[in-house]
C-alpha cells in the first residue's frame, strides 16, 4: 500500500484487476492510435500559438 500511495496513486491503472484493468487499458490503446495523437499535436500547437499571442501584449 505505501508503494502504491507513492508512486503510482491511489485508484490508478496498475492496482486494477480483470475488467476494469481491460477497459482502462483499451481507452488507453484507443487515445494512442495514430489519427488520435494526430489530433493532440493539432490541440497542442493551436493552444501554444494562442498563447503566444497573447505573450507580446502583456506586460
Amino acid at each position: 500500500m505505501r508503494l502504491q500511495a507513492t508512486l503510482f496513486g491511489r485508484g490508478g491503472m496498475h492496482g486494477l484487476d480483470d475488467k476494469a484493468h481491460a477497459v482502462r487499458k483499451a481507452m488507453f490503446i484507443d487515445l494512442m492510435a495514430p489519427a488520435r495523437i494526430e489530433r493532440l499535436g493539432e490541440l497542442f500547437k493551436e493552444a501554444w500559438r494562442a498563447a503566444a499571442s497573447r505573450w507580446g501584449t502583456t506586460r
